[in-house]
């Protein structure tokens, strides 16, 4: 959701690492997974590479972010194949069949941040705002969320995220506000 493949290699990885190792498989295969998976943020909305690419180049980040949606869910699919395909032929361990008792129960806990793409997406599409409008839609929602729904975020890591957003996009604005003659590749 970050729209960044090193935002969610970094912020997710530790924990998707650890969670995969406890679970039975193997570092390097949890790590490549990670990684892989990782890639898929750029592509999907809200993609920052695509908003960045929009601003730069005058085109319409709208389309941008609605034409990475076909193409990351493949990615997606193609990699869950693949995950499947390998985790077979090593003989990891496998979750219990499918229960859907349980997946409608976990579909019901996660239904309100899955409305999070639908407020993105949807807003874009319908018009009802901008690009810009919808990240901030978004954002604003998933902090109501977390912190009046949830109740898991205290106003300290508030202040630690706000400083935390701050300092990475500050560095990315100076990337992106450098000369290509001064970036250093």
């Amino acid at each position: 959701m970050s729209g960044s493949a090193v935002a969610d290699a970094a912020g997710l990885g530790t924990i998707e690492i650890k969670a995969m190792e406890d679970a039975g498989f193997d570092t390097p295969f949890s790590a490549a997974v990670t990684a892989a998976s990782s890639t898929v943020g750029p592509v999907i909305p809200p993609s920052v590479p695509l908003i960045m690419f929009g601003v730069m180049g005058g085109t319409s980040i709208a389309a941008l972010l609605i034409a990475g949606i076909i193409p990351g869910v493949l990615m997606g699919l193609s990699m869950s194949l693949l995950v499947i395909l390998i985790a077979s032929k090593r003989k990891y361990p496998r979750n219990k069949s499918l229960d859907v008792k349980r997946v409608w129960r976990s579909f019901r806990e996660a239904f309100w941040p899955l409305l999070t793409p639908v407020i993105l997406i949807g807003g874009m599409l319908s018009g009802i705002f901008t690009p810009t409008e919808a990240a901030v839609v978004a954002a604003v929602y998933a902090l109501v969320l977390t912190s009046v729904f949830y109740k898991s975020l205290d106003m300290k890591s508030f202040l630690r995220i706000c400083r935390d957003t701050v300092k990475e996009s500050s560095m990315i604005l100076i990337i992106v506000a450098l000369p290509p003659s001064m970036v250093i590749c």
